[in-house]
């Protein structure tokens, strides 16, 4: 699920957040105790439907739950543990969203947050290097494939140059290069780290919107991809996290 944006005061508002983004209800408001039992029932019906005692939840932006609310799920773990069920909580947090180091995020927590919500820690990283992004583009040529198993998303989009040898991954090198040099004009400092957002905006651009409009396509300019990183939001993103102020070009 994906934790909602806003202020909830109280214990009932947080079980109504919590009920409605896993479709339990659609209600405004629900009772602290009726909030509370529809997620624990969830949690029991989904455990019993899989004969299994342990259930595992993702939630998404959970930079959004304040101290108090994670006592609310304290609660919530507690009763399950008393019907000897587990639940194995997920916590997706945007690290500069809230300006907070997730590696460092847990350690003014009493104990008995730590030991429930925060006993291991892994940040996610941008893709890092020449051999990480060819193997990100490799999966667009070989794994990740619609509508049929032989019809890879490369293929799909440049049908002719594939089947001619040409793979996106194969345009890896001309990629970083490019980046390489749109922030050198930018005066931004050399990296070879790329962020997931903008990589696959990219790809997408590229993909979707290039290679089937260009006539006779066979593999991708550095022209076309300096649009693509342009178009995909890469300096505004870069300049943000290198916290600096966003150039006229790069706005």
């Amino acid at each position: 699920m994906i934790m909602p944006s806003g202020n909830r005061r109280s214990d009932g508002a947080f079980y109504t957040a919590i009920t409605n983004g896993l479709r339990l209800t659609n209600t405004d408001r629900l009772s602290p105790c009726k909030g509370k039992d529809r997620l624990i029932n969830f949690v029991k019906t989904r455990c019993g439907q899989a004969e299994q005692d342990l259930m595992v939840m993702f939630i998404d932006n959970a930079q959004r739950i304040t101290r108090a609310e994670f006592d609310y799920l304290a609660d919530v773990d507690e009763q399950l543990t008393d019907a000897r069920l587990r639940l194995f909580i997920v916590f997706f947090k945007q690290s500069d969203a809230s300006g907070v180091d997730v590696r460092d995020d847990w350690s003014e927590y009493p104990s008995h947050m730590l030991r429930r919500w925060f006993m291991g820690t892994h940040p996610f990283s941008p893709l890092v290097g020449i051999a990480e992004i060819t193997h990100a583009l490799d999966r667009y040529d070989r794994s990740v494939c619609w509508p049929a198993a032989d019809m890879p998303y490369s293929r799909y989009f440049a049908c002719e140059a594939f089947d001619n040898g040409w793979t996106l991954a194969s345009q890896a090198p001309l990629m970083m290069e490019v980046v390489a040099r749109i922030r050198a004009e930018a005066n931004l400092t050399p990296s070879d780290a790329w962020p997931m957002s903008t990589f696959t905006g990219v790809v997408k651009h590229l993909l979707a919107h290039v290679a089937p409009t260009t006539p006779n396509f066979q593999e991708f300019t550095a022209q076309q991809i300096e649009q693509a990183i342009r178009v995909s939001g890469y300096l505004r993103l870069e300049f943000v996290r290198a916290n600096l102020l966003v150039t006229g070009e790069a706005a």
